[in-house]
């Protein structure tokens, strides 16, 4: 996209990019490994979501709409406070690092 570009063209080249980012994604899914998650979530007692930067938004993200099924879960954006919630973790507690990148 360059300076003076119409709408139509920025708007084709964000849907373009956002539908191959979310098609890339869905190849690299593991059913299986998303079905082991379920049940790791469901079984917990509470559940953390550490990310920082991008991921800690994501982490949120995932805190609000879990909230709303009535998942125990909290999104530490800060490592602070991330270190705190993780010092006092228990057997039946689960621990998810986000990666918006991919990378850890």
């Amino acid at each position: 996209v360059r300076p003076g570009d119409p709408a139509e063209r920025l708007v084709g080249v964000v849907l373009g990019t956002v539908t191959r980012a979310l098609r890339e994604t869905a190849e690299q899914i593991d059913p299986a490994g998303v079905d082991a998650f379920v049940e790791l979530l469901l079984k917990a007692r509470r559940v953390d979501f550490f990310g920082v930067g991008n991921s800690a938004v994501a982490a949120q993200e995932l805190q609000f709409r879990l909230h709303r099924i009535g998942i125990a879960c909290w999104a530490w954006p800060d490592v602070h406070n991330a270190l705190t919630s993780a010092a006092q973790f228990g057997p039946d507690d689960l621990a998810v690092g986000i990666s918006h990148s991919g990378r850890v």
